[in-house]
């Protein structure tokens, strides 16, 4: 019996309540709990992705809901964390899909659609779960979907402060901070001060 090759078991206390590595399954490379998660990780990939592709909508929204130029179209503003991380999340599972695709000589699936080449690679699962690189799968997992949940919750819109700022009049906006929650001030956006709560209010 081998301990688990996922990466954040191999790192974790060898002794305690939950002694890590944990055991592996038999059959797999994996322990049960990390295996499991690895699993939930690919199948939560398409909704993530939606959440990712409904911010890149919503910013697009917000423009045509904004003001109107004089001339011309205003530019769409875009996410490049979230657009990136998109690009990313495709590559790095067509990767995998690739890697099975050699090793066993298989033909993958016909169309390079995320969903399709997720839904594939999870019916490859239980082959993979034997494979030696599996702990590098489950860790390039965990990152995508932290990644993708952080860039989902930090989308959050600005919201513009009840005045304008002291020094230059220009606009107050709250920004949201990379944890999706309001910063503790205000800050202008054409000098770019930053006043306190009980200036503002």
């Amino acid at each position: 019996m081998n301990r688990c090759l996922d990466p954040i078991c191999l790192d974790g206390p060898p002794e305690g309540d939950d002694p890590r590595p944990r055991w592996a399954l038999a059959g797999s490379a994996l322990c049960r709990r990390c295996g499991g998660l690895l699993e939930q990780r690919l199948v939560e990939l398409g909704p993530r992705r939606d959440a990712l592709r409904a911010v890149l909508g919503g910013l697009q929204g917000a423009v045509s809901a904004g003001n109107k130029p004089t001339k011309g179209t205003p530019p769409v503003p875009l996410n490049i964390a979230a657009h990136d991380h998109l690009t990313l999340m495709q590559a790095t599972v067509a990767s995998w899909v690739r890697l099975v695709c050699e090793e066993r000589d298989l033909r993958g699936p016909d169309r390079n659609d995320l969903a399709v080449l997720m839904t594939w690679l999870l019916s490859q699962l239980s082959w993979l779960l034997e494979h030696p690189a599996v702990g590098d799968l489950a860790d390039e997992m965990r990152d995508l979907s932290s990644t993708a949940d952080a860039l989902a919750q930090s989308t959050r819109q600005p919201t513009r402060a009840g005045a304008d700022c002291f020094d230059c009049g220009g606009h107050l906006l709250r920004r949201i901070t990379s944890d999706g929650l309001e910063e503790d001030h205000v800050t202008c956006t054409v000098c770019h001060v930053q006043y306190e709560p009980s200036r503002y209010t």
